[in-house]
């Protein structure tokens, strides 16, 4: 069994692609590093909420998770890297790579990690959940995540019960002063795959755009002013582009 050999000072042994035997991806995109934002993830409704607890389930678990995604369009599994209940670490797409994770706007500013399971009714194990922080550390230390970097559970960037009800509200002591470091927009994406595209009540529809949520301070004649620093193109990436994006309103 492989292991990539980066965090080993983190006492942390990451299973290579090659070792848990992923196919090969259709396409890959390179991303800059560091980035700012770390985002978690449970798999929940793939593999109907299955878990794993040991190195040879969970090696499979991350096989079909990968098949899932590339059978829906993805050019790879969507995360950069997912853990097991055993503390298993599993290279995904990697650090060197963007992800399909979150949603276009995150996708290559971020890293993605996926527990493996439903953390709706229940929490991660400890061996997860302690192999989770000392890749968020090792990320650091090798320069692929910033110091002032901003935890996030992919509910806060996108309208899902990701990372689970029961996990979610662990993770702000699990991270302290990393998480949301940056506070999340007020505005998210969510898919409209349903509904015949259409958002539901409480979004706007995009029609083939989305707005900013970053602002730059301009200088006009009458004074310091925030203005658009520019529009987004959605959709943005191969991944998305089966869908209409919408703005939740808050």
């Amino acid at each position: 069994m492989q292991r990539t050999g980066e965090c080993l000072e983190e006492e942390l042994n990451i299973i290579t692609r090659d070792s848990w035997g992923a196919k090969q991806p259709r396409k890959r995109v390179s991303m800059i590093t560091p980035v700012d934002y770390f985002i978690i993830h449970h798999s929940a409704g793939f593999l109907d909420n299955r878990a794993c607890d040991n190195l040879l389930d969970c090696i499979e678990e991350v096989k079909d998770i990968q098949k899932e995604h590339m059978d829906n369009g993805y050019v790879d599994i969507g995360y950069h890297y997912l853990i097991g209940g055993d503390g298993s670490v599993f290279e995904g797409r990697g650090w060197q790579y963007e992800g399909a994770h979150a949603f276009s706007y995150y996708n290559n500013i971020s890293i993605g990690v996926c527990l493996i399971g439903n953390f709706n009714g229940k929490k991660p194990t400890n061996k997860a959940t302690t192999a989770l922080s000392k890749l968020n550390t090792c990320l650091q230390r090798i320069g692929k995540l910033n110091l002032t970097h901003s935890v996030y559970g992919h509910r806060d960037v996108r309208q899902t019960e990701c990372p689970g009800d029961k996990y979610y509200p662990t993770l702000k002591e699990t991270f302290g002063a990393s998480w949301h470091r940056e506070y999340p927009p007020p505005e998210y994406w969510s898919e409209c795959r349903v509904n015949e595209g259409k958002c539901q009540n409480d979004a706007l529809d995009c029609e083939g755009e989305y707005k900013v949520r970053t602002t730059k301070i301009g200088i006009l004649p009458f004074g310091l002013h925030a203005l658009p620093f520019g529009t987004l193109l959605c959709p943005e990436h191969e991944e998305d582009n089966r869908i209409k994006c919408c703005i939740k309103r808050t």
